[in-house]
């Protein structure tokens, strides 16, 4: 098995010196010119092109520009897949100000090899800050999804405070209460200052060329309309400007699938009268692939 990591976090564009990465939030000083300096070469390194291409499949909020979103928050089923020759599999949900060109991204979520490949992750990202003592942001994950039998789901939620500005990661834990995990503050992300314009949710991979089999996607199946043998993100909803919660109209959300003959991807919409409490929700999985009609 790979060794899975959960609570994965991708900072595009995201860095501030190491010395802010563990203050209090209330204790964020000023930067400084030498800081500010600091700061602008770190961010030239991560806004070069990424090492590897990832395929994904899942849905997207259309790249129009027309949408403001101020969060969002799922549930998605957490799967140990084996990968071999440093492939990739991850699980997440993502917020970004674009896909064109450079942009600034915020991705959650689990993955099957810690991201050894590519990127800065985790709360090895030069300046997110941890503030939870029960949740810590990379910990590999305790409990596993049993393939057919038992799922097992971690509810997310990241949002941008309108005070502060910053965004932060907030995590339901055992006893039912919201979880705030930690932040990255405001400075790291000038493309989202004010808002996200795009959302995703769903699956993505990456094998080396000629590396086989397939990386696994997910559960590593797709069995449509199972959520006991498919990977899914349910109860999917976005934050508007005021902190409220709202569900996804069908018409903005866009269904990709960049190899649909290995990896699919099922959009059920609003699943409560078949799912009671799926709500919202997508499938995603590979290169096991079951079709039912």
């Amino acid at each position: 098995m790979g060794r899975m990591r959960v609570l994965v976090i991708s900072a595009v564009l995201a860095s501030v010196l190491l010395g802010l990465m563990h203050r209090a939030e209330a204790k964020v000083p000023l930067l400084s010119r030498e800081e500010d300096l600091e700061l602008e070469r770190q961010l030239k390194i991560l806004n070069k092109p990424p090492l590897i291409s990832f395929k994904f499949a899942g849905i997207t909020t259309p790249n129009d520009g027309a949408h403001k979103f101020y969060g969002a928050q799922t549930v998605i089923s957490v799967f140990n897949v084996a990968v071999v020759d440093n492939q990739t599999s991850v699980a997440s949900m993502w917020l970004g100000s674009d896909v064109e060109g450079p942009f600034n991204g915020l991705e959650y979520g689990w993955t099957s090899d810690g991201f050894k490949s590519t990127g800065c992750f985790n709360a090895l990202c030069p300046g997110y800050v941890q503030v939870s003592k029960r949740r810590v942001m990379g910990q590999a994950e305790r409990f596993v999804s049993t393939y057919a039998k038992t799922i097992y789901k971690r509810r997310f939620l990241l949002h941008k405070d309108t005070k502060s500005g910053n965004w932060w990661l907030s995590e339901y834990i055992a006893n039912g209460t919201n979880e705030p995990v930690g932040y990255w503050p405001r400075e790291l992300f000038p493309s989202m200052s004010d808002y996200a314009a795009m959302a995703q949710f769903g699956g993505k991979v990456y094998s080396p060329p000629k590396v086989s089999p397939p990386a696994p996607m997910g559960s590593g199946h797709f069995v449509s309309n199972d959520f006991v043998r498919t990977c899914s993100a349910s109860q999917i909803v976005f934050v508007e400007a005021f902190g409220q919660f709202y569900a996804p109209r069908d018409a903005d959300i866009q269904v990709v699938a960049d190899v649909p003959d290995v990896y699919y991807v099922e959009y059920l919409g609003d699943a409560t009268r078949k799912h009671p409490r799926r709500e919202f929700v997508v499938l995603f999985g590979g290169p096991d692939i079951i079709i039912k009609h």
